[in-house]
């Protein structure tokens, strides 16, 4: 069965939800209607689909207050280079700590929210004997959004976000450095100074910069959410209906969609934790923006302390379906593939990046049906459909024969 129909399919579901239901955000009405809509199209597909609940969804992080806080941090810790330079790879680990206090601060906060939402889980069997189960998912909620102000202010903010860990990493470097000149000579008082005077340059401009950007990009409207991620449910949606027709000979197919991506991983989390699936024969693909962009890419991992890293196997299966893939990592940031990664089931995640809209679009108003390309939805749906099928077929020659 032919598959060129695709990206159309997904294109089609990302329209209703980015144009005609609008910004989701987790727990509010508009995500209901999308979650109607989302359980009925599978409904169509599936032999099976289950609404599960999701209770306590938490509120929003004050996450600008948190990033200025941040930056005002390293304008300190720069300048105390030369006396405490110890001070210095504190923030370093700190920087990387903090998720992890975020997210055990939501968790909390979690535990007294009367906010809910649901999973929608749509559930396809194998053609013949089951050797495993693939979990194809995406997320439904938007984030709030911020106001774009022209063209070049959201490319200077995304650049310096950017450079930001690299920043933080060289000059952690350079800390260390001066720690061991404190106790053996390594360079001339000058040279530290010139370097300490760099830093300081740098962070204090980031934090002016992103403190003006906060100011004039501030909005309390929430994303329409067209390629974050109306495109990965999109290309879920899309596959459902040609799984239908065309099922899988071994792997029985699950169609998850997650709410309150946005807020912490909360809906996938729930699901990871709570699922019976053996984590030996369950594979999970993940979808995360890919709409737009020049470049699809398979996500390696995230994090440092600790890494959380995808599945090399299913790595390998998506560079054999698409030769020409690129490779992301998520030094900044996370997607729901990590709330697997942490269940130790073996993941894979999608994106797609590169282009004149790309990244500076992401959380903003700017992230609408008129930037999603069909081109990027039908490749990612293709590349997902062949690692599938190659999948597939690799189960299906351990399945003994009794003919």
């Amino acid at each position: 069965m032919t598959t060129d129909s695709l990206g159309q399919l997904a294109y089609d579901v990302v329209e209703h939800l980015s144009v005609r239901i609008g910004p989701r955000p987790a727990g509010s009405e508009s995500e209901g209607r999308a979650l109607d809509y989302i359980e009925a199209e599978l409904r169509q597909s599936c032999d099976g689909v289950l609404r599960i609940p999701v209770k306590g969804i938490p509120a929003e992080f004050p996450r600008n207050i948190l990033l200025l806080v941040g930056m005002l941090s390293l304008v300190y810790v720069v300048h105390q280079l030369l006396d405490a330079p110890q001070a210095m790879v504190i923030y370093l680990v700190a920087f990387y700590a903090l998720p992890k206090l975020i997210s055990a601060a939501r968790k909390s906060a979690a535990t007294t929210s009367e906010r809910e939402s649901a999973n929608i889980i749509g559930h396809q069997s194998a053609a013949r004997e089951t050797c495993g189960t693939i979990i194809l998912c995406a997320h439904i909620d938007t984030a709030r959004a911020t106001r774009v102000p022209g063209k070049r202010w959201p490319k200077i903010h995304q650049l310096l976000m950017r450079l930001w860990l690299p920043f933080v990493v060289s000059m952690t470097a350079v800390a260390v450095l001066r720690w061991l000149d404190a106790r053996v000579a390594l360079a001339p008082i000058i040279l530290w100074q010139a370097v300490r005077a760099f830093g300081l340059a740098f962070s204090g401009f980031l934090l002016v910069f992103e403190a003006f950007y906060m100011y004039i990009s501030r909005s309390e409207a929430f994303s329409p959410g067209a390629n974050d991620n109306a495109s990965g449910v999109g290309v879920v949606l899309a596959l459902a209906r040609h799984f239908r027709n065309d099922p899988l000979a071994h792997l029985d197919v699950k169609h998850a969609l997650f709410t309150a991506e946005e807020l912490g991983l909360v809906g996938s989390e729930r699901f990871a934790k709570e699922t019976d699936l053996r984590r030996n024969s369950t594979y999970i693909i993940n979808l995360d923006m890919v709409g737009t962009g020049k470049e699809l890419c398979y996500v390696r991992g995230s994090g440092l302390l600790p890494p959380r890293l995808t599945d090399r196997e299913l790595n390998s299966l998506l560079r054999e379906a698409h030769p020409t893939i690129k490779s992301h990592y998520y030094f900044m940031g996370d997607s729901d593939f990590s709330s697997f990664v942490a269940q130790g089931f073996r993941t894979a995640s999608l994106c797609a990046e590169g282009g004149a809209f790309g990244e500076p679009g992401y959380h903003t108003d700017r992230d609408t049906i008129d930037n999603i390309h069909m081109t990027a939805l039908q490749l990612a749906a293709d590349t997902v459909h062949r690692a599938a099928r190659l999948l597939d077929q690799r189960l299906g020659l351990q399945v003994p024969s009794y003919q």
